[in-house]
């Protein structure tokens, strides 16, 4: 997401189904979102995903950093 016409930059919000309390909403923008990089990590795994099933193998697959694996073991 690039800068808006309202000068906001790159605002991320996840809607998070909370059992017996509802909807939590996080909305971080920038660097300030500690999850930024597992959604800086989802489309570079998806495109790794994506030339495996065309071609069957991937030439150059991106790596995770040691953060963001530390964060994948957390959530699971």
């Amino acid at each position: 997401m690039g800068k808006g016409a309202m000068g906001v930059y790159d605002v991320r919000e996840r809607v998070l189904p909370v059992p017996g309390a509802g909807l939590l909403i996080d909305g971080l923008s920038g660097d300030a979102d500690p999850l930024r990089p597992l959604h800086d990590a989802a489309p570079e795994d998806s495109l790794d995903r994506a030339e495996r099933a065309c071609t069957g193998t991937v030439a150059r697959p991106a790596r995770w950093s040691r953060y963001v694996r530390m964060l994948r073991r957390l959530i699971g």
